[in-house]
């Protein structure tokens, strides 16, 4: 096993473990980050010069060598290959399985509606002030930036690879901006690009593989397309912070906030009315299948009702939600 200075390390853990107790101090949060990165750093350096060793150890017996690699790169597992047949009988599978869960999710939702009689938007505020109706067209420049920022990997469904754009930004940059701008006009998503690449992954090994239920679904989507969402969340996100119907506590998908973020708040509120000699309440609620939960209607009308996602803006989003398919 990799092997490291283990007082460092201990170290670390108690710097981290005596600054997350610590909160609302701007300068402890900063020097728990670090202590991450350092703790961080020093875990990956120690498996790196593990198997870097491993390998070099090996280096004149070939068999050894091609084992140590094997084992870097996680190929050592058996993998099970399926007939036409029974990857086809697979697909169906999924098929029935997914379309059904999400029959049932839109039909509890349905009947949770009516049993309460109350609209999905009844307690919405209505949205006042000025509308997002049309996009802002994008330059060249944006979308250079933007493909500088993207990760270099690519996926299954793209016909040019990701590197590959990255590495001839002047080219592709003009090529680009010119669909986003057809697009945003328009308050249309490419068709082309409405398709993702589905892969099944078990979620445990020891699960029985002819079970729909014991896979994760992962979907792939085309890097364009994952361009095109970033340019159309970059005009749409300030208009929407900027709304009073937004929640400021609001932590998924907001740039300095994140799952950390959330428990820190959690916790500071509850130290805040222990010291006051209140009592803390938490709700928890885990959604196991929180998107497909989700209603493209109601989404839609709140977009409009709540956010003034109005015109051109409004079109865009719901074209971008209607007629998606997946291929294995």
């Amino acid at each position: 096993m990799p092997t490291t200075d283990t007082s460092k390390i201990d170290g670390y853990l108690i710097a981290l473990s005596r600054l997350s107790g610590s909160v609302g101090n701007r300068n402890d949060y900063v020097a728990y980050h670090q202590a991450c990165r350092v703790a961080n750093k020093e875990i990956t350096k120690a498996i790196s010069d593990f198997y870097s060793s491993c390998i070099a150890e090996a280096a004149e017996d070939r068999r050894r060598r091609w084992s140590a690699v094997r084992d870097v790169l996680h190929v050592t597992e058996t993998k099970t290959h399926r007939s036409a047949d029974e990857s086809q009988k697979l697909c169906n599978t999924f098929v029935v399985f997914f379309y059904d869960n999400i029959q049932k999710a839109k039909e509890a939702i349905i009947t949770r509606l009516s049993s309460h009689g109350t609209q999905p938007l009844q307690f919405d505020m209505a949205f006042t002030g000025s509308p997002l109706d049309d996009l802002r067209l994008p330059t060249e420049d944006d979308v250079r930036r933007l493909i500088s920022t993207v990760p270099n990997k690519s996926s299954p469904v793209d016909c040019i690879l990701t590197s590959v754009i990255k590495s001839c930004p002047d080219v592709f940059a003009p090529v680009i901006a010119h669909l986003a701008k057809l697009s945003f006009s328009e308050g249309k998503f490419p068709t082309r690009y409405k398709t993702a690449s589905f892969t099944p992954l078990l979620k445990k090994k020891e699960l029985n593989p002819d079970v729909a239920s014991n896979y994760r679904p992962i979907s792939n989507l085309h890097t364009i397309s994952k361009m095109l969402e970033r340019l159309f969340m970059a005009r749409m996100q300030p208009h929407v912070e900027s709304c009073a119907n937004f929640n400021r506590y609001q932590s998924a998908y907001g740039r300095g906030h994140s799952t950390e973020t959330t428990l820190l708040r959690v916790l500071d509120d509850a130290y805040h009315a222990a010291d006051n000699h209140s009592r803390s309440l938490l709700l928890q609620l885990d959604l196991s299948a929180a998107f497909d939960t989700l209603d493209k209607l109601t989404l839609l009308r709140r977009l409009y009702h709540t956010f003034g996602i109005h015109g051109t803006s409004h079109k865009w989003v719901d074209s971008y939600l209607n007629e998606r398919s997946q291929s294995q």
